[in-house]
């Protein structure tokens, strides 16, 4: 309906879509596709998309998507390390102030994720180091003990965890037909 939506409205109306946005995936290949299956030429795709699929669908996938992605390189990550697994995540930025995709994360990951209490940590970093410039801190390392310690975690659903397992696999088989398709060039 072309009308603007705020952050909030649409993480409300991605709540109301069941876990799997009802057979809808996003591959988040807007600059190529990352680790483990690299293809600089890849590029974003919705896969299953049908008209019953609404923008609440879409904004539900797009974060799936993220949770899928970080999960496949967990993944990676723990095989190469010789199985030796994060028992948490640390979620900062802008994603880390919806609850719904925080909780998404852990629920696709099966860990629990830690948000900071300041989720723009960049300002953070900017405030310690005015801190440390003023004499307010001894250094970097004791402004940032000022604000580490307020924090909050999203711990995973394992009924939601269990049914992800099941959509992770179908989206890294479908990431490496997206990885493989032939893109035309863009002309200007």
């Amino acid at each position: 309906d072309g009308q603007k939506m705020s952050f909030a409205e649409l993480d409300e109306g991605a709540a109301d879509i069941l876990p799997g946005a009802d057979g809808l995936y996003f591959y988040p290949y807007f600059t190529g596709s990352p680790s483990p299956c690299a293809n600089a030429a890849a590029k974003g795709a919705f896969v299953g998309l049908d008209l019953a699929h609404n923008r609440f669908h879409m904004a539900r996938a797009v974060m799936e998507a993220i949770g899928y992605q970080a999960n496949w390189i967990l993944e990676a990550k723990e095989r190469l390390s010789g199985g030796h697994p994060d028992a948490q995540l640390h979620m900062l930025g802008g994603a880390s102030k919806s609850r719904l995709w925080t909780q998404i994360i852990a629920d696709i990951t099966g860990k629990t994720v830690v948000i900071p209490g300041v989720s723009d940590t960049a300002c953070m970093g900017a405030a310690i180091l005015a801190g440390c410039g003023v004499g307010l801190f001894n250094s970097p390392s004791s402004g940032y003990q000022s604000f580490a310690q307020r924090y909050s975690t999203v711990t995973p659903d394992a009924q939601t965890h269990e049914l992800y397992q099941k959509g992770f696999e179908t989206y890294k088989r479908n990431a490496e037909a997206v990885i493989s398709l032939e893109w035309s060039e863009r002309h200007e």
